[in-house]
């Protein structure tokens, strides 16, 4: 996979069995953000539009991530797999069925290494419909943080290209101005 900043460390907190959907639509939504960039830096938009549009955006972005850390913290649960050497992360439901067999007081991670690492049999556990839920909410949060991180990026894409830049000529000791084109 292509290392994007924040996005990639971002994707590793998404259960394997929950990429398959990640990925595709967190892509078309990137593609929407820059269709966006496109068409408002056609427009030129004002310097007072962009730095209201940053401030908001940003405001977003890190609500939008708060909200993916308590989502994930939530419903992800990480198992430890050979001997400590690797985790696995599942997404589970808020409770366990009473078809689990697990005890009331056995923590999620022991009770997966104990029943089995398969998805159904983890969806038999906790409510296949719950877990369902659970795998949504976990998606949109991620994609309301990707794609505000997205529109922040996009806004500083605008406001840099709105502004012109310094290039020093050969042989003169000062920079000047140059409009980009």
């Amino acid at each position: 996979m292509v290392g994007v900043p924040l996005f990639t460390p971002l994707l590793e907190m998404i259960p394997e069995a929950a990429r398959h959907t990640t990925i595709p639509l967190s892509a078309a939504l990137m593609g929407l953000v820059a269709m966006w960039v496109q068409w408002y830096g056609a427009a030129r938009p004002t310097d007072r539009w962009l730095h209201r549009s940053f401030l908001r955006a940003t405001a977003s972005a890190v609500a939008f991530l708060i909200l993916f850390v308590l989502v994930h913290a939530a419903v992800v649960v990480g198992v430890q797999m050979d001997g400590g050497r690797s985790t696995r992360s599942f997404v589970v439901s808020m409770g366990r069925t009473a078809a689990c067999g697990c005890p009331p007081e056995m923590p999620d991670s022991a009770c997966i290494r104990m029943i089995s690492t398969d998805e159904s049999e983890i969806e038999r556990c906790w409510g296949d419909r719950p877990v369902r839920v659970a795998r949504l909410t976990l998606l949109v949060a991620y994609l309301l943080t990707t794609t505000s991180v997205g529109f922040v990026a996009g806004l500083v894409v605008l406001r840099d290209a709105g502004r012109p830049r310094r290039r020093v000529k050969a042989g003169a000791g000062k920079a000047t101005a140059v409009a980009r084109s």
